[in-house]
């Protein structure tokens, strides 16, 4: 019952995801990524937010999980909301959102993907 208040209490003051122990992610991929943020609608549903931590690709089901880290360190943890990119050479969009909690230009950049779900 302690263990059951502690997370609601953590939830409620931080926000939290609960993850199943017995769970294994998928190993980390060192993937190329642009960013955008033109105002449209997305693949899964309801209008793009740019300011959103998202990230589209081709692979994934609506609403994975990924953790994602540029090569300065920083890490999010983005959900997927799109498809795309639509760009030869290119694995993975982040929303300007994403790219500006990873530091990052509105550019092309190499980033590890770590898809969570």
């Amino acid at each position: 019952m302690i263990k059951i208040m502690t997370l609601v209490g953590a939830c409620l003051l931080g926000g939290c995801t609960v993850v199943d122990a017995s769970y294994r992610p998928k190993p980390a991929k060192k993937l190329v990524a642009s960013v955008y943020w033109q105002d449209q609608g997305t693949f899964c549903g309801g209008r793009f937010n740019p300011k959103a931590i998202t990230f589209a690709d081709r692979g994934s089901k609506c609403g994975t999980r990924a953790r994602i880290t540029a090569d300065n360190g920083r890490s999010v943890i983005a959900v997927r909301n799109d498809k795309g990119p639509f760009v030869k050479g290119r694995h993975v969009d982040l929303s300007d959102g994403t790219a500006k909690a990873l530091n990052l230009s509105r550019s092309v950049h190499l980033v590890n993907v770590e898809y969570l779900d």
